[in-house]
């Protein structure tokens, strides 16, 4: 099989997958479910979709898990490091970015780092995850000041998204 019937194959067996999980959460009223999936194509990495909650819209990646923006960061350079990914793990690239996302306006990137390993950006920012993000739909990072910096959801946009969470949704004490 050529490369570009398995490129149409996967992209096929994509759409497939996205309209049955549509279809599936039509029924549902959670507000966390992401209207849309895309596909980044083969080779695994990230796939970035919007999700919504009382924030607002969001970006999270292939498993429903918010993606996040650093404060501390600028474009095309990463401060967190060390124990900063322990608690931040990075959004690993995919192999090939998608030429559109449903909802998405963002330009996705790629930032090498210096382990080796290929980092999702974007609009240029480095994106993450929060390991206190237990579930999909879970927020639990957003407005977090830790590892020197604020913690953001990001949106379709690819802006930081400052809303402040309720305080019933935010837990004091928390450094790191």
């Amino acid at each position: 099989m050529n490369r570009e019937v398995e490129m149409r194959t996967l992209h096929t067996v994509g759409v497939g997958c996205v309209l049955v999980t549509v279809l599936a959460g039509c029924g549902s009223s959670t507000s966390s479910t992401p209207p849309a999936a895309s596909s980044a194509g083969s080779g695994g990495g990230a796939v970035v979709r919007v999700a919504s909650s009382t924030l607002g819209p969001y970006l999270v990646d292939a498993s429903g898990h918010a993606i996040y923006h650093f404060g501390a960061d600028s474009s095309g350079n990463s401060k967190c490091t060390g124990s900063c990914l322990t608690y931040w793990p990075l959004s690993p690239a995919p192999a090939t970015l998608p030429a559109h996302l449903t909802g998405v306006t963002a330009t996705l990137g790629v930032l090498a780092r210096p382990d080796g390993g290929n980092q999702l950006t974007i609009d240029g920012f480095p994106a993450y995850t929060y390991s206190g993000d237990t579930s999909p739909g879970s927020t639990a990072g957003q407005g977090l000041n830790a590892s020197g910096g604020l913690w953001w959801l990001i949106t379709p946009a690819g802006n930081p998204l400052t809303t402040a969470p309720s305080p019933s949704a935010t837990s004091s004490g928390r450094t790191y």
